[in-house]
């Protein structure tokens, strides 16, 4: 459909034309911007980005839309208020507001005041509106006093287990070192003070996973954080594995034995700066935490050389132990970063989808056959699959590819928990 008519193309359009053209293109705008909060959010709740094998919803808006690091986060936390807000809702997905504004007026507006906000921003632009919300808090009016210094900001975070555990154990250090309750406002402000004043450069060469990660023949794999076991899955123990500090036996009669890393801090310093302390797969600019993972692995043969590790965000390290992203080669070579279907990493998909390939690998992994193997059986089959195949007749074939003898003929349809 055309948004300009063809006559209004004309080099002889009045600048009244002109301007009733770019009126209706900022209206059609602002419905867009409205839908695609609605279909992010949704994409969201159902984890879209897996269907590609991508590591976060974060990394599938750049990726799909362009955004900036804050992209998703910020559209995600507006399209989420808005579902709360509906007077505010409906003035934007008739494109009689810009999302600028919308997104300012979702950190004040409530279905109390909503209207008396929408009324007060009215052709107003997004920064005039910033500056009008400043200062006041969720419930105020336009009309009330603002008090810039004494408002606090909301933030919410949804935390992984291992990360939340993280954040147990900072909140404790700090509660000890003060030796007193820690408010909220003061534990960001001494822990962003910290890291920005550069004390983890004093820490370099020390593996991410600094906590206690206990593997217990009863409970399973847990993190001890401020009093509080957290269970872990497979795939966090295998990260601190790659990757960590290694304490030995802490409930034996002996005595204490000297921790070591799992990666020597001379070689971790190495790579870090290598890669100038950012994820190297392709398109990811994440330069947080970063961990260093063997591509071959340990368990196969891998070691701590400079030319078999890369570093890798925690999402992107995550994901090679979960399967959906598969790392090869060598650092004098060129690594090769590919999704769980054999597609470099970021291209379009052709074939089974790469959540379906890294259900395969992990129904695999729950045989008993190791990271390797599962990876070499589904490659044998990868150019036998056509779009259609489900997860049951990979797994079928994959087994089947295997050189051994006594193929298991049953096969469990592994199927991943909502």
């Amino acid at each position: 459909m055309d948004i300009v008519p063809r006559e209004d193309t004309d080099s002889t359009l009045t600048a009244e034309a002109v301007d009733a053209v770019l009126r209706r293109l900022a209206r059609t705008r602002n419905q867009q911007d409205h839908a695609l909060l609605e279909w992010l959010l949704r994409g969201d709740e159902l984890q879209v980005e897996r269907l590609h094998g991508y590591a976060s919803m974060r990394e599938y808006g750049a990726r799909v839309f362009g955004f900036g690091p804050r992209g998703v986060e910020d559209r995600l936390r507006v399209a989420r208020a808005l579902r709360r807000l509906p007077r505010l809702n409906q003035a934007f997905a008739e494109g009689d507001v810009v999302y600028t504004v919308v997104r300012e007026l979702c950190r004040v507006a409530t279905p109390e005041t909503e209207a008396e906000w929408l009324a007060s921003v009215e052709g107003k632009t997004g920064s005039e509106v910033q500056r009008e919300v400043a200062g006041r808090q969720p419930g105020d009016l336009p009309t009330d006093e603002p008090e810039p210094a004494l408002v606090p900001h909301r933030v919410t975070l949804e935390l992984l287990p291992d990360a939340y555990a993280l954040l147990l154990a900072a909140r404790e250090r700090a509660v000890t070192s003060a030796g007193a309750s820690v408010d909220d406002s003061t534990f960001v402000t001494h822990a962003m003070l910290a890291y920005l004043s550069g004390d983890g450069e004093g820490q370099a060469g020390r593996a991410p996973y600094q906590i206690a990660l206990t593997i217990d023949a009863h409970r399973g794999a847990v993190i001890d954080a401020a009093g509080e076991s957290v269970p872990v899955d497979d795939v966090t123990v295998a990260m601190a594995c790659c990757d960590g500090e290694h304490l030995g036996v802490v409930d034996g009669g002996g005595p204490a034995k000297r921790a070591s890393q799992t990666i020597p801090p001379k070689t971790r310093r190495q790579v870090e700066r290598r890669q100038h302390h950012r994820c190297a797969v392709p398109g990811c600019s994440n330069s947080a935490y970063l961990h260093l993972h063997h591509v071959r692995h340990r368990s196969e043969g891998g070691d701590h050389h400079p030319e078999n590790l890369v570093g890798l965000c925690s999402a992107h390290h995550r994901a090679t132990h979960d399967g959906a992203l598969e790392v090869s080669g060598r650092f004098s070579e060129g690594f090769v970063y590919r999704h769980a279907d054999g597609r470099p990493y970021g291209s379009p998909i052709e074939g089974p989808g790469a959540s379906v390939m890294r259900d395969a690998h992990q129904a695999l992994r729950s045989m008993s056959w190791s990271e390797r193997e599962a990876r070499a059986m589904l490659e044998r089959v990868r150019g036998e699959l056509g779009p259609e195949a489900d997860l049951m007749e990979i797994v079928r074939r994959a087994l089947k590819s295997e050189p051994v003898g006594g193929v298991r003929e049953d096969v469990v349809l592994y199927q991943r928990c909502a």
